[in-house]
């Protein structure tokens, strides 16, 4: 009880939802082993991030935006945490913003993966923000996976 009350409800102990690891499973099955993602589940912070957090575990891909796992190299924490902040600040203000912070950092990817996380009680949005509302009907965007809660995109070359 007291736990609760120190970390304010949020639960640290969910882990993702079913969706998730559908999409994560469908991930590893049916993309390079060297594939690059932005995974954009817009948490509270880096450490409340558990979609992002498990994605490079389950699916054997590399996560850009990840900041767990990156504790141990001098800086790396720092900066990736940064950068999903600033991922996430893009989120109501939409493509233009996120493909600006793309390439003002360098951001090699392949392929943004969106979801809400949403538990069972949720009926999660049709988009997860502005961003993916954008994304979705974009030329340089293809949605190669989809299902309640999880879209994938490819961005085409």
């Amino acid at each position: 009880l007291n736990l609760f009350l120190f970390y304010g409800g949020i639960s640290y102990l969910l882990t993702v939802n079913q969706e998730n690891r559908q999409a994560m499973a469908w991930v590893r099955e049916n993309t390079p082993a060297d594939s690059r993602f932005v995974v954009l589940d817009f948490p509270y912070g880096w450490f409340s991030d558990s979609v992002a957090e498990w994605f490079p575990a389950l699916t054997e891909r590399q996560s850009l935006l990840t900041v767990q796992a990156q504790e141990w190299l001098p800086g790396a924490a720092s900066k990736v945490s940064t950068q999903l902040s600033e991922a996430t600040n893009c989120r109501m203000d939409g493509l233009s913003c996120f493909e600006k912070f793309a390439t003002k950092n360098q951001l090699q990817m392949e392929y943004v993966y969106f979801s809400t996380n949403a538990r069972s009680e949720y009926q999660p949005p049709e988009y997860s923000s502005v961003i993916e509302a954008q994304i979705s009907t974009s030329p340089n965007y293809s949605l190669v996976y989809s299902n309640a809660d999880v879209r994938i995109y490819q961005k085409l070359r």
